[in-house]
C-alpha cells in the first residue's frame, strides 16, 4: 500500500494521520484512561518528539505492508485511532480515543468498518489484540465486533478475529 485508504462509516472517516494531528493525540495519549489501558504506548510517545516518529514509523510501514494508522474523524476533527502492526508476521490491533468522544458507539462502528475492509481485501487472515482484564468496555467492544477470546493471562484477555 502506498497510502493510508480513507473509509467511511456513518459517522466518520477514517484516514492517515498527520504531523498536524499530534496535539489531538498528544490529548488522547495524556488522558488517564488510556494511560491505565495502554501504558506501553503512552509511555512510549510521551513527547511531541516521538509522536513524530510514530507517525513517521507508520509511513514506513505502509510502504512495505507491515502496518497502518488510521485517524478517526468526526467533521474533520481527530478524534481517536486505530492502528495495525507487523501485518506479514503477527497482526496486532490497539486503538485509543479522545475522551470526550467515548462511549458513543464511534470505535465500535469504525473497527467495523476497518475490519470490513480487512476482510474484502485479503489483507490479513487473522488479526490479535489485548487488553487488561478490567478495561471491560474494550472487552465488550471486541466480541461485539467479532473478536474470539483466546485465552486469559496476566492480568490480560487475548482475543484473535478470523
Amino acid at each position: 500500500m502506498n497510502s493510508v485508504p480513507t473509509l467511511h462509516t456513518e459517522r466518520c472517516t477514517l484516514s492517515a494521520i498527520a504531523q498536524s494531528d499530534i496535539p489531538v493525540l498528544r490529548q488522547i495519549l495524556d488522558d488517564a484512561e488510556t494511560k491505565r489501558f495502554l501504558p506501553e504506548l503512552c509511555e512510549e510517545f510521551s513527547t511531541t518528539e516521538s509522536l513524530q516518529q510514530f507517525i513517521a514509523s507508520f509511513d514506513k510501514y505502509l510502504l512495505h505492508d507491515e502496518g497502518i494508522l488510521w485517524g478517526i474523524r468526526k467533521e474533520d476533527m481527530l478524534i481517536g485511532f486505530i492502528a495495525i502492526m507487523d501485518i506479514s508476521s503477527n497482526p496486532t490491533l490497539f486503538y485509543a480515543m479522545h475522551p470526550y468522544y467515548r462511549n458513543n458507539g464511534y470505535m465500535k462502528e469504525c473497527l467495523k468498518r476497518t475490519l470490513h475492509f480487512l476482510k474484502k481485501n485479503d489483507t490479513i487472515k487473522n488479526l490479535q489484540t489485548e487488553v487488561f482484564i478490567d478495561n471491560f468496555i474494550s472487552r465488550c467492544l471486541l466480541n461485539n465486533v467479532g473478536f474470539n477470546l483466546q485465552m486469559i493471562e496476566n492480568q490480560k484477555t487475548y482475543y484473535q478475529y478470523y
